[in-house]
């Protein structure tokens, strides 16, 4: 009788430690390198310990706080061939064993992987099933395992919490609403009753069963016209001998002079174009019009002959210059006209003379005056506006380099700035 509390102690391991716990340590001293298990919940017969770990860890993700309760253990002392019962089970008569009656018991959080279970989601409801578990030992060790669960019972279980909703998954609920709605509202199907995809049972046929199969076809069929009619395009193609041409090797690339001056002439063009140059009209040009554009469009020409920047991008560059001297020839030309108003000058008796503190009243000739002291602002205009932008563009960096130079000991160089260039 020791030996069949030596098989008790290992049945009670093989539960506690092996499913309870799930103590991979346990694995080698409890199960015999040759087992062969086969579970409640599947019928494929496993065969040593890492596949029987596999298994177990199957059921632990499918059912959360998986729990193996041992109701009796009964040891049989006749002497009976199992080779017809346990089908792939390889034991003889003398082969130690005994019966366990267990309770295994979970929530189910996840699809079991074996069908008919697998038609079953997540329902969260509580299982419970009871089970016949036959063992075989070989020394100290479990040689061999089979069990035989009520997998009905599961079923049925897991039916229930489908059917009453409050113990189901929501998600999987949803889902079966979806399908059922879709089937009798907009499909004119009558039964949804299916655990599993479809999940409903077509009772008419309606247009939208053939249209998706037939656009596809469709498609197929007109793909397949295109290729042929391009693969005989292709094929007649290459019946065709092509006269093979002499090599020439090709000249690289390089920027010349002559590319500098044709892209000098767009400028020079663009220049004119605007409204510094006249926009096309030399008498409407402001003075030394075509020297300033001549001498702008041979910098950036010479620009990107030296930098090998993009034509257009240079381009681009030049029409922006353009502007912002435009808006800069508009800015002094106001600040002339308005000094010339408020500063220094007032009309009196048809004639200019030094300003009083406020200024009188303009009659007509004055605002002929006024007229001009613009014009006369026009001879050195473009020289004027174009410092003027020198100055806003460096202002900035003029304050920075005398707040620096302020320090001695950074030991900056500071000079007088210069109207250009500087």
């Amino acid at each position: 009788m020791d030996a069949h509390r030596d098989y008790l102690a290992l049945v009670t391991a093989f539960y506690e430690d092996l499913w309870n716990k799930a103590d991979d340590e346990a694995l080698r001293r409890i199960l015999a390198p040759e087992v062969q298990f086969k579970g409640s919940t599947e019928c494929q017969v496993r065969c040593g310990p890492e596949a029987f770990r596999d298994y177990r860890n199957a059921i632990r993700s499918t059912l959360a706080n998986y729990t193996c309760t041992i109701l009796d253990v009964t040891f049989s002392t006749q002497s009976v061939s199992y080779s017809d019962v346990l089908g792939a089970f390889a034991v003889d008569a003398t082969t130690p064993h005994c019966v366990a009656r267990v309770k295994f018991s979970g929530r189910h959080v996840a699809a079991f992987h074996v069908p008919p279970l697998n038609a079953f989601e997540a329902t969260g409801a509580e299982l419970s099933w009871l089970g016949v578990a036959y063992f075989f030992f070989s020394g100290s060790q479990i040689r061999g395992v089979w069990v035989m669960g009520d997998v009905a019972a599961i079923y049925e279980q897991s039916w229930t919490a489908v059917a009453n909703g409050s113990t189901g998954d929501l998600r999987q609920a949803t889902r079966y609403a979806v399908n059922a709605w879709g089937g009798v509202l907009m499909r004119g199907h009558d039964c949804c009753v299916l655990l599993a995809a479809p999940y409903c049972y077509a009772q008419k046929t309606d247009i939208f069963d053939f249209a998706i199969p037939v656009l596809v076809l469709f498609f197929i069929l007109l793909f397949l016209c295109v290729s042929s009619k391009s693969c005989a395009l292709w094929l007649k193609q290459l019946g065709k001998k092509v006269p093979e041409e002499p090599y020439h090797p090709k000249e690289p690339l390089v920027a010349t002079p002559q590319s500098a001056l044709d892209l000098e002439q767009k400028l020079l063009a663009i220049w004119e174009a605007s409204c510094l140059g006249g926009k096309g009209d030399p008498n409407k040009a402001l003075p030394k019009s075509r020297e300033w554009g001549r001498a702008a469009a041979s910098l950036f020409a010479s620009i990107k002959l030296g930098f090998d920047f993009q034509a257009d991008s240079v381009c681009n560059q030049f029409e922006h210059l353009i502007s912002l001297w435009r808006s800069h020839a508009a800015v002094v030309t106001d600040r002339a006209v308005q000094d010339a108003y408020v500063n220094r000058w007032r009309w009196s008796s048809g004639s200019w003379s030094e300003a009083a503190t406020e200024p009188t009243r303009m009659d007509i000739n004055g605002t002929k005056a006024l007229q001009r002291a613009a014009a006369d602002c026009e001879p050195e205009l473009l020289q004027d506006a174009l410092e003027d932008l020198h100055r806003d563009l460096l202002e900035g960096l003029h304050q920075w380099r005398a707040r620096l130079s302020a320090y001695p000991e950074l030991e900056v160089r500071w000079e007088e700035r210069r109207m250009l260039g500087g």
